[in-house]
């Protein structure tokens, strides 16, 4: 007997710019889900902070993720993150405690974790707050410049 799959209740995703989004399109066709996921192309500027304000959450379940920006950007607009966790995303979301891990790949791991935030909206709010204000304090343009000034200090005497 087939276990049938548990299924989150949302009325659309957001899905930016993807190399095989052909690919992606056919698979969404296949599962009924037309309509619940929007192709939105390329979002910047205002377009994308109300996108990452409107959103519920923020996943980034890349294999190879060199930064975290997508997910710091979502954190700064109050929106809680999931991100893979062997990544260099993963890596920084973890450092500061801001966001939720999953392996890559582990549908139920990510599945469990977005319903996880939406049944518990405050831990999520709190979570999300918390690094907000880590990204403020911690990686702000002021305190990257004091940083490399004192790197290139090192290097040059």
């Amino acid at each position: 007997m087939k276990k049938k799959k548990k299924r989150i209740p949302w009325n659309k995703g957001l899905k930016g710019v993807q190399k095989h989004s052909i690919e992606t399109r056919k698979k969404i066709s296949k599962t009924n889900m037309s309509g619940r996921v929007m192709f939105t192309g390329y979002l910047g500027g205002v377009d994308k902070i109300r996108a990452l304000v409107d959103a519920d959450v923020l996943v980034q379940p890349s294999r190879n993720e060199a930064g975290a920006r997508p997910s710091l950007e979502a954190i700064l607009c109050g929106t809680p993150v999931i991100v893979t966790k062997d990544t260099g995303a993963g890596k920084e979301i973890a450092k500061m405690d801001g966001g939720y891990l999953v392996a890559y790949g582990n549908v139920d791991m990510l599945r469990d974790a977005i319903k996880y935030i939406l049944k518990n909206p405050e831990e999520a709010k709190e979570k999300t707050q918390k690094a907000k204000a880590y990204i403020k304090d911690n990686l702000s343009i002021d305190k990257q410049i004091v940083k490399y000034e004192g790197l290139y200090s090192e290097v040059i005497a």
